[in-house]
C-alpha cells in the first residue's frame, strides 16, 4: 500500500505540474509611433540579488543575439553592486552607440496561502499477499488530508527605451510564481517578455 508520505509527494508534484505556467504578462503597452527595431541594446536588470541580476541580463542578451540583435549586459559595463544613476546610463548609451535600453526591475513581492484539498483513492495491495488474501483485499483505500502551502510571487516591470529620444516605447508588467529553480524562473520570465517583444515586432 502507498505510504501517506509518498501519496502527499505525488499530489504535490501534480499541483506543481498543473501550475507550470509560472510567468504571466499582466499589462503590455507599446508606443505605436515607434516602428524601429533596435540594432544594439543595453540590458540592465535592477535586482538586489546579484546572481538573479546576472542570470536575467545574460538570458535577455542571449535571446537578443540569437535573433540577430547585438546586446550587452549591465553587469559587464557597470561592475559591482551599485545601481548606476540615470545620468550615467544615458552617458554610456550614447558614448558606446547603443540605440535602446531594455530595463527590468523588481517592483513587488508577495506571498499567497492556498489550501490543497485532501483526496480519497485506492492503492493496490502488496504483491506478496497470497491469492486468497489478494482477492479479499486487492485494493486498499487511502486518504490524504488537506494542507496549506505558501506561494511566492514576484512582479517585474520591463521597459524598452529609445536611446535617441530617451522615451519609453514599450513596457510590460509580469507576475512570476516562484515555484521552480532560479535558472528555470529566469528562462520562463525572459522567454515570456521576449515573446511579447517579438509579437510587437520590436525585435526579430
Amino acid at each position: 500500500m502507498l505510504s501517506r508520505r509518498m501519496l502527499m509527494m505525488i499530489m504535490f508534484c501534480a499541483v506543481c505540474v498543473a501550475a507550470c505556467a509560472t510567468t504571466e504578462l499582466m499589462a503590455v503597452w507599446k508606443d505605436e509611433a515607434y516602428q524601429a527595431q533596435p540594432k544594439r541594446v543595453l540590458v540592465i536588470a535592477i535586482f538586489k540579488n546579484q546572481t538573479a541580476r546576472r542570470m536575467i541580463e545574460d538570458e535577455f542578451r542571449n535571446h537578443l543575439k540569437y535573433g540577430g540583435t547585438d546586446a550587452a549586459t549591465g553587469y559587464e559595463i557597470f561592475p559591482g553592486n551599485e545601481i548606476p544613476t540615470k545620468e550615467t546610463v544615458v552617458e554610456v548609451i550614447k558614448a558606446r552607440g547603443f540605440d535602446a535600453l531594455l530595463l527590468s526591475r523588481l517592483i513587488d513581492t508577495r506571498t499567497e496561502r492556498r489550501t490543497v484539498p485532501g483526496s480519497a483513492g485506492y492503492a493496490p495491495a502488496n504483491y506478496a499477499v497470497p491469492i486468497r488474501g489478494y482477492y479479499g483485499s486487492g485494493y486498499s483505500s487511502v486518504y490524504s488530508s488537506s494542507y496549506q502551502v505558501d506561494d511566492r510571487f514576484a512582479t517585474v516591470e520591463t521597459n524598452l527605451y529609445d536611446a535617441a529620444t530617451e522615451k519609453l516605447v514599450w513596457t510590460a508588467t509580469s507576475d512570476t510564481w516562484m515555484a521552480e529553480a532560479d535558472h528555470k524562473l529566469d528562462k520562463t520570465f525572459v522567454g515570456k517578455v521576449m515573446d511579447s517583444l517579438r509579437k510587437q515586432k520590436l525585435v526579430p
